[in-house]
């Protein structure tokens, strides 16, 4: 592992002696393209008979903001999975760490539709040498609101990045309705209080895509933000054959438009 902290979660993860996932990402923007980024899940049985100082361990090795991640791990009795993230960017390393409520989401879309706004993930994400520099993020499963209304935002913002963007988004959602019913593809709603973020998290999973079927749609949109051509192209060859996961498109925390791409999800 390149940086410190990604070492600490992989040394963590490890020794849990547990199968566990991993997932890698590339999140673009303008003029900027992150791709020292990933995300590891586990089952809460997995950390013991007191998850809670189990996480609080590893946050503190971290650098984690004490009196927020407390916060978090309060909702661990009703949680049952865990995520822990990192991504570099520039000088700054972002540690992620996420709560999510996998059975009891299960247990209410099993009674019928949605009814009522439900909270799938919340996490809180940290700048690791500056540890008040923060943000809390939810993950919200909302009645009525799937990937047509995000488009139809995205295309409201009159932004030129928004509407390629959007193009982006239904070029992939063509290439999925062979494969999948949209209706039966989750998309949750992505905020966090406080700041601009305002976006949407589309699971491709079950597609069964490859990055390399998109490739080209991948290239418009680099193009269109302005990401130098050859990191791409290096990237995407490396890739081609990798499993599409999750698209996270919107707007980020600077108020301007990113795509962020999941993608080879492994069980390690």
């Amino acid at each position: 592992m390149r940086y410190p902290e990604s070492a600490v979660l992989a040394t963590f993860a490890e020794a849990l002696e547990a199968p566990y996932g991993f997932e890698r990402s590339v999140k673009f923007s303008e003029r900027q393209m992150l791709d020292d980024r990933f995300l590891m899940t586990v089952h809460k049985a997995s950390l013991g008979k007191n998850p809670e100082h189990t996480l609080l361990k590893l946050c503190q090795q971290l650098n984690v903001p004490m009196d927020i991640v407390e916060s978090i791990l309060a909702l661990l009795p009703e949680a049952d999975i865990v995520h822990l993230g990192f991504e570099a960017e520039s000088e700054t390393r972002l540690c992620k760490l996420y709560v999510e409520f996998a059975s009891k989401v299960r247990a209410t879309m099993e009674k019928g539709p949605v009814k009522a706004p439900l909270l799938v993930h919340k996490a809180l994400k940290w700048d690791v040498a500056n540890p008040q520099n923060y943000a809390i993020t939810d993950y919200w499963l909302k009645p009525d609101m799937g990937v047509g209304c995000w488009l139809k935002e995205l295309l409201a913002g009159g932004d030129q990045l928004d509407q390629e963007l959007s193009s982006f988004v239904q070029q992939v959602l063509l290439q999925a309705a062979e494969r999948v019913p949209e209706e039966e593809l989750m998309c949750l709603e992505v905020n966090e209080p406080g700041n601009p973020r305002k976006s949407f998290d589309l699971n491709l999973y079950d597609t069964e895509i490859v990055l390399g079927d998109i490739r080209h749609l991948i290239k418009q949109l680099t193009d269109a933000f302005q990401i130098e051509p050859v990191k791409v192209t290096r990237w995407l060859d490396d890739n081609a054959g990798q499993p599409l996961g999750h698209l996270s498109c919107g707007i980020a925390r600077n108020g301007r438009p990113f795509k962020t791409v999941y993608f080879g999800i492994e069980g390690r």
